[in-house]
């Protein structure tokens, strides 16, 4: 599936369901935790991120990406990049790619966020049917301030395009899919009006988490989460939502990017919350803890917010 980026912005441009909380959530606080009990977080953090494909496993961004934005004021769309860049930098691996590229990450700021993803639907239908359900739902039909969608590509170890149905291998009590998912394009629409009062930074660090690695539209589930992607779902002056992504945020993308790429979600998945485990306790031996930071007393560092 290839995520036509132009075409997408093109036709934007000349154009003017809630999951139940879990019994047990992540605490958020500055008490000891122990090594027990951050796994146990860890892994009901990652379920809540899951996403995966058809195939059963879950992509990753392989190319550098090359960036758009669009809908916002000339003078703010560096507040956007930065935080792409920063979010990159947490992976460990993906670059930006050089000036003159063609875009593969698209980030549209308008004021009707459903109108612009309905019309993005009409006209571009065939990459949208190709990806998983809920997630196509949720960037069409939810009433979000922030949706989006991902394209992906099957690919052989070689980088060759599978057009057959994916193999699996047996060997060495591993299971190769002997594909990998290569994440080639995201699209994040962001409704400005349901995004009011929230610092542009918070929202560029938002758009910037879902832009590397697949994450479900869990808004509600993610509230209790040491994450700026629970920012929408929580109570408190929308000013003081968060502007950097957590150090659970950082590890998770590195983690997704270390993690075996050739393998079906469940040995992904324990590769990724081993990694993760390992670098929230590296960052709290360093000091900088696991538990998030407390929101921001003050407003934005840019003026108006969103």
């Amino acid at each position: 599936m290839k995520l036509r980026t132009a075409a997408i912005l093109s036709a934007l441009c000349c154009s003017a369901s809630a999951l139940a909380a879990e019994p047990s959530d992540i605490t958020v606080n500055g008490l000891y935790v122990s090594p027990a009990e951050q796994r146990q977080a860890i892994t009901r953090f990652v379920k809540r991120m899951e996403v995966t494909n058809e195939t059963g496993q879950a992509a990753r961004r392989d190319a550098p990406y090359c960036p758009a934005v669009v809908g916002l004021r000339d003078e703010y769309v560096g507040v956007i990049l930065r935080h792409l860049r920063e979010a990159a930098a947490a992976t460990r691996r993906i670059t930006e790619a050089p000036a003159g590229c063609s875009p593969n990450l698209a980030v549209i700021f308008t004021p009707n966020g459903q109108a612009a993803a309905q019309r993005m639907g009409s006209s571009q239908p065939l990459w949208l049917d190709e990806g998983n359900s809920v997630m196509r739902d949720a960037f069409l039909r939810s009433d979000r301030a922030v949706r989006w969608a991902y394209s992906t590509l099957p690919l052989t170890a070689d980088g060759v395009p599978v057009m057959e149905p994916i193999a699996r291998h047996y060997g060495h009590s591993l299971i190769s899919t002997q594909v990998k998912l290569d994440l080639t394009g995201t699209l994040v629409i962001i409704d400005v009006n349901k995004a009011e009062g929230f610092p542009l930074d918070a929202i560029a660090s938002y758009a910037a988490m879902v832009s590397f690695a697949p994450v479900a539209h869990n808004d509600s589930l993610m509230a209790a989460t040491p994450s700026v992607l629970g920012m929408f779902a929580r109570s408190g002056p929308r000013i003081a939502a968060e502007q950097r992504l957590s150090d659970w945020d950082r590890a998770y993308l590195e983690a997704v990017y270390a993690m075996p790429i050739d393998r079906p979600w469940w040995q992904q998945r324990s590769a990724l919350i081993a990694r993760m485990n390992a670098a929230l306790t590296a960052a709290r031996e360093a000091g900088a803890g696991a538990a998030p930071e407390a929101p921001p007393a003050t407003g934005p560092d840019r003026p108006g917010g969103v």
